[in-house]
Formats: C-alpha cells, structure tokens, sequence
C-alpha cells in the first residue's frame, strides 16, 4: 500500500532538485524487493494506481483548503470528474484529518 507521507514528501520536493518519476522509481525498487520474491499475487497496477491518485488527490483538496474547483484546476481536470473521482475512490471527510 503506498502512502500519504509518500506523496506529501513527492510533493514538497522541488522538481528542480529531483522529479516525480525519479522519486517514484526509487519508492518502487524499495517496494518490489520488501517482497523478497514472493510477489503478490493481485493487481499491483491497480492498486498502485489507485493509491496513487488518491494521495494525489487529497493532497490536492488539502492545499486547495478543500475547494473543489481551484483543486480541480491545479489537477487539470474539470470539477465534475473531480467529484467523480472522490466519490469512486471513497474519499471523505475523513482525509481532512489525515493529511493535517
């Protein structure tokens, strides 16, 4: 599972410095040998995925102080798949408290 501390340190670094996919990378070779070669047998994408878009989403809302359309301006992306996007991956309430 990925997690929130993860994207918080992804986005708070400067691009200047290291890039998203570099971080990411690094993360993933971490995360395929705490297995020690015995890989799940599910959807990593998926959930990788998922995990992903989430974190980015509530990070997003968090620095938007929870405003839906300036969030889904800076995602590029329009207000209604934004409340989609919340409403499919479960986001609630309860990721305000999270993220502080």
């Amino acid at each position: 599972m990925l997690h929130l501390a993860f994207a918080n340190r992804v986005l708070s670094m400067s691009l200047k410095q290291s890039s998203i996919a570099k971080l990411t990378k690094e993360y993933f070779v971490e995360f395929f040998t705490s297995f020690d070669g015995n890989i799940p047998e599910y959807s990593i994408y998926n959930t990788v995925i998922s995990e992903v878009e989430r974190s980015l989403i509530e990070v997003a809302l968090h620095t938007m102080q929870y405003n839906q359309t300036k969030t889904a301006k800076i995602l590029g992306i329009s207000r209604n798949t934004l409340r989609s996007k919340i409403k499919s991956l479960k986001i609630d309430d309860k990721y305000k408290a999270a993220i502080k």
